[in-house]
């Protein structure tokens, strides 16, 4: 656990630093985040990135984001930029931030992890995680259990002490999820579609979302969408499946656009997808390219990866 006597809030006659070492009086946002207008007319503390350090380890800060058509940093209400003291029921301090080895989130039942410390601006910082492991995942998840399990993999790090920044992590209402299986229902209308799992993709070409990829699992086709199960009640998915967005922020799930065999496309960069146990790489399959990441199944969890350059 990160000790907040490290991280904690300093008031002197020069004003209050936050938690993550923001100063109140600085507003250049560096993050590359969108801001909204009221962050424009209204420049907060919110707007500076966030002091990474690291001594023994390595270090990994950023910003939570939302999940569902904003695509905007998740902050409190009114938002001074201080350390999360206590659980609240809505905004970031409602949700817990752990770092681990990404291999250890493959087990079922794997180590508990570095625990990390958020401001009410959904700053977060997950201090000195080992730095002999290339890849990890930052698991945002709340113990109320209106959140599913967000990972967000840190992947090709360097083996030595140091610091990632502005990393993005995503907070996932659980409300969330149960609209996306709803809106996804017209592709088996018999029966109940669950998601419970899966990938959460996003495919860039010059930092810009690119059109007409679809979802592929290792070496195979790319995937339509979810089919009806004739071995239970319940859909959940027969995975390998995959869905598109029409939206860039994991808003809505579109039934129509479900791949080659679909009768539209997918037109904004977006995907979700249930690859099931066996997947070793998350693929996105093209008109003339293909590109992959090596990534396994996070039993229970929805992960957040982004395929740059397909």
């Amino acid at each position: 656990m990160v000790g907040l006597g490290v991280l904690g809030v300093l008031c002197g006659t020069t004003g209050c630093q936050t938690l993550l070492g923001l100063d109140q009086t600085t507003f250049e946002p560096q993050d590359g985040s969108v801001r909204d207008a009221q962050d424009i007319d209204a420049p907060s503390v919110c707007d500076a990135t966030p002091i990474c350090t690291s001594s023994t380890g390595r270090s990994v800060c950023g910003q939570l984001y939302t999940v569902g058509g904003t695509n905007l940093p998740l902050r409190a209400a009114s938002p001074t930029g201080a350390t999360c003291a206590a659980a609240t029921d809505t905004g970031p301090c409602a949700l817990t931030v752990t770092g681990h080895a990404l291999a250890d989130l493959y087990m079922p039942l794997g180590p508990a992890g570095t625990a990390g410390v958020i401001d009410d601006c959904g700053h977060y910082a997950v201090v000195d995680l080992p730095a002999d492991g290339t890849d990890v995942g930052i698991v945002v998840a709340s113990g109320a259990g209106d959140h599913a399990q967000a990972v967000s993999p840190v992947l090709g790090r360097m083996k030595a002490a140091g610091v990632d920044r502005d990393v993005r992590a995503y907070a996932l209402p659980t409300a969330t999820v149960v609209a996306w299986a709803a809106e996804m229902a017209p592709a088996a209308p018999t029966r109940m579609l669950a998601i419970t799992e899966g990938f959460l993709v996003t495919y860039l070409r010059g930092g810009a979302p690119i059109d007409q990829k679809h979802v592929a699992r290792n070496a195979e086709s790319p995937l339509d969408g979810p089919l009806e199960s004739t071995m239970s009640p319940t859909v959940v998915g027969n995975a390998p499946w995959a869905g598109y967005f029409s939206d860039v922020a994991f808003g809505t799930l579109d039934p129509a656009n479900v791949g080659p065999g679909g009768t539209g496309t997918q037109v904004n960069g977006t995907a979700f997808a249930d690859l099931g146990a066996s997947v070793t790489k998350v693929a996105g399959v093209g008109r003339s390219n293909r590109c992959d990441v090596a990534l396994q199944r996070v039993p229970n969890s929805f992960v957040f990866i982004t395929l740059a350059g397909c």
